[in-house]
């Protein structure tokens, strides 16, 4: 992974696009932005100079998944670029299938980001995707892709990687990637020519160049454009407003559980300090808080005051969710919610985002039954569902928990 700057720079006047700047892709058109075009009246895929958008490489552990990684990406990135991580628009680069074990992230200044969002806002569902140039490159394994053209030169690592920057920068890091290995087993050279770029290709023994895909070396895999997880990179994502988004969802979904606990605690309380007498069922309905308190909110150490520890792990919540957009929840509990609507006899009453991601589901059914063939219509929607607790209750009520794992059905 080659990063060109510490930092994007604010980029001003016309960007400089080396590659497709006003050609046809496969159902759509490119189309680069910042240079005063109108919008094209047909499905497009806008591009932005990569300089302003690079990818930087993080050092992060094997086993670290999901919004637990991407939190711990942005504090390195951050204090690597001495910035502060909310300062910071950042997507993890889930490139060449790298859906978990990604290692860096795509990092656009807010200014310019918000710049671009603005500029194809107008389109609307005609914008397929807002890009670095450097990943409308055609790209496929053991192919380093390099094209010059209109003052900058963009290059494409394989399916994984990639940069843009000046000719003479860019041959710098073109050298670096080489000494630093494996190399590729053949380099798609597109555009004019550029001395220092390709003297840094010439002094490599034996690579094979070739000018367009037709001329690479037979056997070699045909390189494909935009078929490397590319799209998910879409630069007119914004980070801070999904994740006010997803609080605010959360906050209505979940508003019914929080008073019911918090509730439930003071009432505990009131009978311990009311009724000396009813020891014991006073003690009996403390530990039905302390379980629900312990299952959703404190996992671990003692609970000494609900209401006051509950308090403070929703407001670590709330400051968790600032620094890393979570989407997918959100619309677990939408798909969810569809499932349950169409469900005879299940009613939602209380919803829990989980610290794994997962989200707690609690219901009532006229029968036991009613609840499996709920968690059965949710594994048939896709969602990883699973009944976790059954109780019944007076008057032939069942209530239960339905746990919606991170991502899909097993």
């Amino acid at each position: 992974m080659i990063a060109t700057a510490a930092g994007p720079p604010a980029g001003t006047g016309t960007p400089a696009l080396p590659v497709m700047p006003e050609g046809a892709g496969e159902g759509f058109l490119w189309h680069p932005l910042g240079a005063g075009r109108p919008l094209p009246g047909r499905p497009f895929v806008a591009l932005v100079p990569g300089a302003e958008a690079p990818l930087l490489a993080l050092d992060l552990p094997a086993g670290l998944r999901g919004a637990a990684r991407e939190a711990v990406a942005r504090r390195a990135l951050a204090d690597r670029l001495d910035r502060d991580p909310a300062t910071l628009d950042l997507a993890p680069a889930r490139l060449a299938g790298a859906a978990e074990n990604w290692s860096a992230l795509l990092l656009a200044a807010p200014g310019a980001a918000a710049r671009w969002r603005a500029e194809v806002a107008p389109a609307g569902r005609r914008c397929l995707a807002v890009l670095p140039d450097y990943l409308a490159l055609p790209a496929a394994p053991g192919l380093w892709t390099v094209a010059a053209g209109a003052g900058a030169v963009a290059v494409r690592l394989g399916p994984g990687d990639g940069f843009a920057a000046e000719p003479e920068l860019a041959a710098r890091a073109l050298a670096l990637a080489f000494a630093q290995g494996p190399g590729p087993a053949a380099v798609l050279r597109l555009g004019p020519a550029e001395a220092a770029v390709d003297a840094v290709l010439a002094l490599q023994p034996g690579l094979a160049i070739a000018l367009s895909p037709r001329a690479l070396p037979a056997g070699h895999a045909p390189p494909r454009i935009l078929a490397h997880g590319e799209r998910a990179l879409d630069l007119r994502r914004d980070p801070a407003a999904e994740v006010a988004t997803l609080a605010a969802g959360l906050r209505r979904q979940g508003a019914a559980l929080v008073v019911a606990l918090l509730g439930l605690a003071a009432w505990a309380a009131a009978e311990e300090v009311a009724t000396r007498r009813d020891l014991a069922r006073a003690a009996a309905r403390r530990a039905e808080v302390v379980d629900l308190v312990r299952r959703d909110f404190i996992p671990a150490g003692p609970i000494l005051d609900v209401t006051l520890q509950v308090t403070r792990e929703l407001d670590r919540r709330r400051a968790a969710a600032a620094a890393a957009p979570a989407r997918a929840p959100l619309e677990r509990l939408r798909a969810a919610g569809a499932v349950i609507t169409g469900a005879p006899g299940v009613t939602l009453t209380a919803a829990t985002l989980r610290g794994d991601g997962s989200v707690a589901l609690d219901v009532e059914a006229t029968a036991f039954a009613d609840l499996e063939a709920l968690a059965g219509a949710l594994l048939a929607a896709g969602l990883a569902a699973e009944v976790e607790r059954l109780s019944a209750e007076a008057g032939g009520q069942v209530r239960g928990t339905v746990t919606l794992a991170a991502g899909g059905a097993p």
